[in-house]
């Protein structure tokens, strides 16, 4: 709770999270990352990992159109997904693949159920059970 002071024996039981730069302080054991920009130029517009960008963006641009008057929530739950897809095909084609087809059985279920765009995260989620 905001405001209690924990007591001792409660502040004791707490788990320290410790940040890699202050564990290679103390005890070393962690390499020390180095991020360099590496320029790949004369790619062609046509390979992939540029092709699936530029159709994402294109993606991302059209949802935020259709939800422009929808209400915050439903703003908020797009740009999370659109978050994931695009640290998704960051990470891979195929971890892309994986995700956008998830996407898009969601969506093609939602949209034989009839469920507005706008509302299928809200319809998911009253759906899941109570986790207790």
């Amino acid at each position: 709770m905001r405001g209690v002071k924990p007591t001792e024996k409660s502040r004791d039981e707490v788990v320290v999270r410790r940040l890699k730069e202050d564990l290679r302080q103390i005890s070393g054991g962690f390499p020390e990352r180095h991020v360099v920009q590496e320029d790949i130029e004369g790619l062609p517009s046509g390979t992939p990992e540029l092709r699936l960008a530029a159709l994402l963006s294109e993606y991302s641009d059209l949802r935020a159109a259709r939800l422009e008057s929808a209400p915050k929530r439903a703003q908020s739950t797009s740009k999370l997904l659109l978050t994931n897809l695009q640290q998704r095909l960051f990470s891979s084609i195929r971890a892309f693949g994986r995700t956008l087809e998830v996407h898009r059985k969601t969506v093609l279920t939602a949209f034989r159920r009839g469920i507005p765009r706008s509302r299928q995260s809200e319809r998911r989620r009253s759906e899941r059970p109570l986790r207790r």
